[in-house]
């Protein structure tokens, strides 16, 4: 709902539970335009290096996992 004042939108009002979607929408909106500026500046790594560095993590983490960090190297 848009409140008028001479004509013109003032003010708004909008259902909590969407104001709420909204806020988390802009705050990933957020996220993505750090991310694109990061990309853009060259502060990125390959998904390779990614891949690479969260299973060697795993593997540090969870020394368990190491059956699981197998399978998943085959799959790719």
């Amino acid at each position: 709902m848009v409140l008028t004042q001479g004509g013109c939108g003032v003010t708004v009002l909008v259902d909590v539970r969407e104001y709420g979607r909204m806020q988390e929408r802009l705050a990933l909106l957020g996220e993505l335009y750090k991310a694109e500026e990061q990309v853009a500046s060259g502060e990125c790594i390959s998904n390779e290096d990614a891949k690479s560095r969260v299973l060697s993590r795993l593997l540090t983490d969870f020394p368990e996992s190491g059956r699981i960090v197998s399978e998943v190297d085959a799959l790719h």
